[in-house]
């Protein structure tokens, strides 16, 4: 994979972190370090031209684009995961 290619596992990252507004909590629920959540909101972040989430020692909030971004990747997850449920067969 290039570094300009955007994965589900970073838009599902950002979009945990979204959720529980903590880098802490999310990597909680992915069952993963919380620098592995840094470095794939780096990337997705890298790969997209734009700052989604800004980070202080104490809080992260969500950008005005990471807002639009968080929007759609909800939207895109839901139905990436509805049709991993369907049988076509």
């Amino acid at each position: 994979m290039t570094k300009s290619e955007i994965n589900l596992a970073d838009v599902k990252a950002f979009t945990v972190i979204a959720e529980q507004g903590s880098f802490t909590k999310a990597a909680e629920v992915l069952n993963c370090s919380r620098s592995h959540l840094s470095k794939q909101l780096t990337h997705l972040e890298s790969c997209l031209g734009v700052t989604l989430i800004t980070r202080t020692t104490r809080a992260q909030r969500l950008t005005a684009q990471g807002e639009v971004f968080f929007t759609r990747c909800r939207t895109a997850l839901f139905w990436s995961n509805r049709s991993g449920h369907h049988d076509c067969g």
